[in-house]
């Protein structure tokens, strides 16, 4: 009977994540082994039928014979764009007697390396007598939706939704997959980026690849364009060449910057050493993005009067005092150590609930403000609306990554 529990329990891990085919093409600028002036090639045809992983490579104009290869994983706290990994001792190719090309199945006994594989820290790895560390590698990026949905996330900014958010989580939103298409503001570069939500992780995947570009990629954030276009998140600031596949995880999102991403107000912003004013734009638009189950949405166009003197409550719920504020700035109520918390506010931006809710309806790192006196007299159920956050779910469709721009990219 053990053993049966046991068989039954690796099916349900191996069953985590839907069938796929996927390639990738590995090439030098991906290397961040020494010498990296190869300008050879391996694609590698990988396939993934909810137990097994399998695959072939064929390489072409390498300066040596493949002499190794295999999938090495940076870990889940290193980004595969800039970091060299541990080799996964269960994906290692066969290579034919050609010395280019060679073939893989691997029959998993957990989930270890398919959680790598789909969670964008993996990379296929090509050695040679010529550069023995890696002549050339692929790094696997924006697996998330390939993993995760059984159909094509397209680069057309429709949003498709993945798992519900676990019970308990601090950012009650489900799991969403979109991606985008990269546009230049100078020059003639271009890409592409996904944004991938794992609910259950809290995390937020900012994955892609831009090529074509005047230098090598030195910072990519965000901006929210009702913030007057200040960053409200660092993707990354390390050095990416042009053209090499990128991915990096935001930890410890906040709700507030959660929502301003899912707002369709939000911005991602590609500069390069010698472009530092926005070489590429990729603009998050769109109506689809599934939303926080409360009404609660960032709103920042707050009108006042500047040199009006508003009076509100300050101090906590029970224990307020009247307070008049300075000019130009508004009542506000704000959650602190899970008690509502009154006080005066200059900032133009906060989350608005709809009529009826209460303080528990603000995520832990937004308040709700006013333009009016005493407008944080009891609760937020006594708030005007400012702004209706209602919003709506995405439907989930299916997922792959397109091996003609991969193709272009990458030769």
């Amino acid at each position: 009977m053990k053993i049966f529990a046991l068989l039954a329990l690796l099916i349900t891990l191996s069953a985590a994540y839907v069938s796929f085919d996927h390639t990738s093409v590995a090439n030098s600028t991906q290397s961040l082994a020494s010498p990296s002036d190869s300008t050879g090639t391996c694609t590698v045809t990988a396939k993934y039928d909810g137990t097994t992983l399998s695959g072939t490579f064929t390489c072409t104009g390498l300066k040596g014979n493949v002499s190794a290869a295999h999938l090495h994983d940076c870990g889940a706290s290193y980004s595969v764009a800039v970091f060299s990994g541990n080799v996964l001792a269960d994906v290692m190719f066969t290579i034919n007697t050609d010395g280019a090309s060679g073939s893989f199945t691997s029959d998993f006994k957990d989930t270890v390396t398919m959680d790598a594989l789909c969670n964008d820290q993996c990379y296929w790895n090509f050695h040679t007598p010529y550069a023995p560390n890696g002549e050339v590698r692929a790094n696997l990026v924006s697996m998330k939706p390939v993993c995760n949905i059984e159909d094509e996330v397209a680069l057309d900014g429709v949003v498709h939704q993945g798992a519900d958010a676990p019970d308990g989580s601090k950012i009650d939103i489900p799991s969403f997959y979109v991606g985008y298409q990269a546009s230049a503001t100078v020059g003639s570069g271009a890409g592409y980026i996904y944004l991938s939500w794992d609910a259950a992780l809290q995390q937020l995947v900012v994955s892609g690849i831009m090529y074509d570009l005047k230098s090598d990629i030195n910072t990519m954030y965000m901006y929210y364009t009702d913030d007057g276009g200040s960053s409200f998140l660092t993707v990354s600031t390390y050095t990416i060449p042009s053209g090499r596949p990128f991915s990096f995880i935001a930890y410890y999102l906040s709700d507030w910057n959660l929502a301003r991403v899912t707002s369709s107000k939000a911005n991602l912003i590609i500069e390069t050493y010698d472009s530092t004013t926005d070489e590429l734009k990729v603009d998050f638009a769109s109506t689809t993005y599934p939303s926080f189950d409360s009404t609660c949405k960032p709103y920042t166009d707050l009108k006042y009067d500047a040199t009006e003197v508003l009076t509100c409550y300050y101090g906590y719920e029970g224990s307020t005092i009247d307070y008049a504020c300075s000019a130009g700035s508004y009542c506000s109520v704000s959650t602190f150590g899970g008690e509502e918390y009154k006080t005066c506010t200059t900032m133009d931006y906060c989350y608005t609930c709809g009529c009826g809710a209460t303080v528990d309806d603000l995520p832990s790192s937004g308040y709700a403000c006013c333009d009016v006196s005493y407008c944080n007299t009891l609760s937020l159920a006594t708030v005007g609306c400012l702004f209706d956050g209602a919003g709506s779910n995405a439907v989930g469709l299916l997922v792959s990554l397109f091996v003609v721009l991969f193709m272009k990219w990458f030769n």
